[in-house]
This record gives structure tokens, sequence and C-alpha cells, in this order.
């Protein structure tokens, strides 16, 4: 069950949290019905010590390993979603990745 949190410092399209579930069920081909996201705006959020438009993306899923996951490439297609959907600049996206053990879920 993949479960992504966005914090973000922008307002994002209604549809925003239903377009990053489905891309991050076809990456991870894992069934869309067992993806969880949350956008959290907030109205003050500062990255490198400046104040402008960023956002913190924190995925965590079973099984998402290094080994199984190409987490450069996933950078880059969350990345670009967050930034095409919110305008919101790729080097003002700070990502985390983190594997969930199975029997923490």
């Amino acid at each position: 069950m993949p479960y992504v949190a966005v914090t973000i410092s922008k307002s994002v399209p209604d549809d925003f949290a239903g377009r990053l579930s489905q891309l991050v069920s076809e990456y991870l081909h894992k069934p869309e019905k067992y993806v969880m996201v949350s956008v959290n705006k907030v109205d003050v959020m500062v990255f490198g010590g400046v104040p402008d438009p960023c956002a913190f993306v924190d995925v965590r899923a079973l099984g998402m390993t290094p080994a199984e996951t190409n987490y450069k490439e996933f950078s880059k297609v969350l990345s670009a979603l967050v930034e095409e959907q919110a305008g919101v600049k790729a080097d003002r996206i700070f990502l985390n990745f983190g594997e969930v053990e199975r029997s923490n879920w």
C-alpha cells in the first residue's frame, strides 16, 4: 500500500491528488485501490532559507527498495507532476522515499 504525503506552499488543482495517485500506482505497479495520497497546503514553508514556493513529497510503500525502485527516475516523474500541476520548480521540491516493512503495515 503506497502512501504519498505532499506538503506544499501553493494551491493545487482539484484533480492533483487523483493524478498523483494514478502516477504512483503506475510507476510502482500497485493497484490504485491501495494507494493513499494526502495533500497539505501550508501558509509558510521555507526551503534553503527562501520562502519561494516549495514542496515536500514523502513516499512510503511495501517493497520499495532501492533494488526494486529507480529512485532517480521516480524523483524526475514526481517532480515533473508537481511542477506541471502546482507550478513549483523541480529544484524547490524535496523528496523522501521509504520502504515499509510488511510487519509494520
